[in-house]
């Protein structure tokens, strides 16, 4: 009895660890593409989830060597928005409208930016396969986490950016490139 017992737990322990040791590997691989890349475009559908300032945007980030734009697509009424990331600075181009930024700490117009910092420097808690899929949750600073999903091709297709453990906004990824 006892050692089918240890058999169980042994073969439970292979799996657990096979699954953590799947998504590693692919968020290497992405995490060298990043570094060897010189432009990354992200295009994804952002959901925002704070209470009471729910909405959703379609946004296209764009980063170079020399700077960082995310600029809104959708809703038609703030298409054009851009936010210009410059060091530690940020601002707002268009002709006096306005995202709404909210009071979270991860805004809509933050994502794909804090998305970015997460696939590159997060610490890998956890890895899981779904299908074809690996979904993988990085731990970035203290309260803000992200859990990605990756297809078969490695590329994140979904990811969530949560603060404090509360969902703060989700991704839906339509392009993904790295050049």
């Amino acid at each position: 009895m006892r050692r089918k017992f240890t058999a169980f737990l042994a073969a439970a322990l292979a799996l657990l660890l096979s699954a953590c040791a799947d998504g590693g590997g692919q968020l290497e691989e992405l995490r060298e593409s990043l570094a060897q890349g010189s432009s990354v475009t992200v295009t994804a559908e952002v959901t925002a989830l704070e209470e009471g300032r729910a909405g959703t945007y379609t946004l296209e980030l764009v980063r170079d060597a020399e700077s960082l734009a995310v600029t809104v697509l959708e809703p038609e009424t703030l298409a054009g928005v851009k936010a210009v990331y410059d060091g530690e600075t940020r601002s707002l181009e268009f002709d006096g409208l306005m995202l709404d930024m909210g009071e979270a700490q991860i805004s809509p117009i933050d994502a794909l930016p804090r998305l970015l910092d997460a696939l590159e420097e997060g610490y890998e808690t956890l890895s899981w396969p779904e299908g074809d899929d690996v979904f993988i949750s990085l731990e970035v600073s203290d309260g803000f986490t992200a859990t990605v999903r990756l297809d078969s091709a490695g590329k994140p297709v979904w990811a969530e950016l949560l603060v404090d453990g509360v969902s703060a906004v989700q991704c839906d990824i339509s392009q993904f490139s790295i050049n």
